[in-house]
C-alpha cells in the first residue's frame, strides 16, 4: 500500500492504520465490559433495595416509641385492651388487700367488708391510680363493726386522699330485737328473733337468750351485741341485801340497799341501814355483799 504513495504520506498512512487497529481493539474491549447504562441501573436497584431494608427496620422502632408513649400516659394505659387492670380495679384491689389484712389480724376467715361507695365516690375511685388503703386510726385489739379507711393514690399526676367507711360483716347466728328492749331486761324467746346471716362481728352470737340479762338498751329491729347478754345479776338495783363485815374472830351482819345491778366480784355502792351515807361493798353472792365498817364513808 505504501508503494503507491510517497514516503511522506506513508508515515501518515501507517499511523492512521495503527489508530484504526487500536480503535478496533478498544471497541472489542468495550463490548466485553458492562454498559454504563446497565451498571447505573444495577447500582440504582441496589440502592433502592438498601433503602427499603432501612425503611423496614425503622418500623418496629416507630411502634416501640408509640408503646412507650402510651405506657407513660396512665389514661391510655388503663383504657388500652390487654394492658392490665384499669385504675378502678387497682383501687378495688387495694380495698381487697386491706380486707384480707383485717381477716388475718382478727382470725376471721369469713370476714368481708361492705364499703359505703356512693355513685360519685365510685367514679372518683375509677380515676385513681396506684391506690393503697390505710386505716385512719390504729386498729383496736378486738374486731370492730365499722372502720374508716384512707385510700391514697394518684389522679392525673396529682395526689389524692379519699376517705371510705366500711361495715365489717361475718356469717353466723345472731339475735334481732323484735321490740325495743331497755337495759336491765330479762329476755325471753318472744323478745328476739334468731337468724343465721351476715352480721357485724359483735352481734354474732350462738348464746341462748332466754333468761339472759340485757346490759344495754337495743332498739326494735337492731342486732343484739353478744357482749350485752349476761347471766342475771346476783344483786339488783334497790334490792335489800345482807351486809357482812368480817374480821379475825368477828363477824357482823346488817341490812342495806344496793344502788345498782351487780355480779359476783363487782364493787357497788350500798346504803347500810342506819348510815347517813353510802359505802362501797363487794358482791360475794346472791343478795349478799361484804363491806368495811358501816361508818366508813366514800
Amino acid at each position: 500500500m505504501c508503494r503507491s504513495i510517497t514516503p511522506g504520506n506513508c508515515l501518515h498512512l501507517v499511523l492512521a492504520c495503527a489508530l484504526t487497529t487500536f480503535g478496533c481493539v478498544l471497541g472489542d474491549a468495550s463490548a466485553s465490559e458492562p454498559a454504563p447504562a446497565t451498571t447505573t441501573a444495577t447500582n440504582s436497584t441496589a440502592l433502592t433495595s438498601s433503602t427499603a431494608v432501612k425503611t423496614t427496620s425503622t418500623t418496629p422502632a416507630t411502634e416501640s416509641t408509640a408503646t412507650t408513649a402510651a405506657s407513660k400516659d396512665p389514661t391510655t394505659a388503663a383504657t388500652a385492651p390487654g394492658t392490665g387492670p384499669t385504675t378502678a380495679t387497682t383501687a378495688t384491689s387495694a380495698l381487697g388487700l386491706f380486707e384480707g389484712m383485717l381477716a388475718s389480724k382478727y382470725e376471721l376467715s369469713d370476714l368481708k367488708v361492705d364499703w359505703a361507695l356512693s355513685p360519685s365516690l365510685a367514679r372518683e375511685l375509677g380515676s385513681l391510680a396506684g391506690a393503697i388503703a390505710l386505716p385512719s386510726q390504729p386498729l383496736p385489739a378486738d374486731c370492730p363493726d365499722k372502720i374508716v379507711v384512707r385510700l391514697q393514690g394518684d389522679r392525673e399526676g396529682r395526689p389524692v386522699d379519699v376517705v371510705i367507711l366500711g361495715q365489717l360483716l361475718v356469717s353466723g347466728l345472731a339475735n334481732r330485737a323484735l321490740r325495743t328492749l331497755s337495759a336491765g331486761s330479762l329476755l325471753t324467746t318472744g323478745d328476739v328473733e334468731s337468724v343465721h346471716t351476715w352480721v357485724p362481728p359483735s352481734s354474732r352470737c350462738a348464746t341462748q337468750v332466754d333468761g339472759k340479762f340485757l346490759s344495754k338498751a337495743v332498739a326494735a329491729g337492731d342486732w343484739i351485741p353478744c357482749a350485752s347478754l349476761r347471766e342475771p345479776p346476783s344483786v339488783r338495783r334497790n334490792q335489800e341485801l345482807v351486809v357482812l363485815y368480817s374480821a379475825p374472830g368477828l363477824e357482823l351482819r346488817g341490812r342495806g340497799v344496793a344502788r345498782k345491778d351487780a355480779w359476783p366480784g363487782d364493787e357497788i355502792l350500798v346504803r347500810v341501814a342506819g348510815a347517813d351515807r353510802d359505802c362501797r361493798a363487794e358482791v360475794i353472792g346472791p343478795g349478799t355483799v361484804q363491806v368495811g365498817l358501816p361508818g366508813e364513808a366514800q
